[in-house]
């Protein structure tokens, strides 16, 4: 199904999950810059990877309106939401904690209203 023949609504709720999703890939980056002057380049990259390649597998999914790749991602944004609340409880990390929280939650609303109202229109199974 291309992103172009879905109707308004679901469209409108597609974009919006894939900039969420952007959004929290930015967070993540600005999350570890300071490893970067700590550790240097490298293990910044590969600290960045290691904590992206879960999102990034669900990539082509998102882009192609794969039902089960959205449904797959809201069960891994929980994890990235229980780790928002860890870095929610230090003092110096607070703010990117709850952004991430914030971040997480909307993305994991969008996405079951973004299913709901997918099978509901085209009645197909997950």
């Amino acid at each position: 199904m291309s992103a172009s023949a879905l109707p308004r609504p679901i469209a409108a709720l597609r974009k919006t999950i894939l900039c969420l999703f952007s959004a929290l890939l930015v967070l993540i980056f600005f999350k570890n810059f300071s490893v970067l002057s700590d550790l240097g380049v490298i293990f910044f990259c590969a600290i960045y990877l290691i904590q992206t390649i879960p999102l990034l597998l669900f990539l082509p999914g998102l882009y192609q309106t794969r039902l089960r790749s959205y449904a797959w991602l809201s069960f891994v944004i929980l994890l990235y939401f229980m780790r928002g609340i860890l870095t929610a409880f230090e003092t110096k990390t607070r703010l990117i904690g709850l952004s991430e929280v914030l971040i997480c939650t909307l993305l994991f609303c969008c996405i079951v209203v973004f299913i709901r109202r997918y099978r509901g229109h085209y009645k197909t199974p997950l």
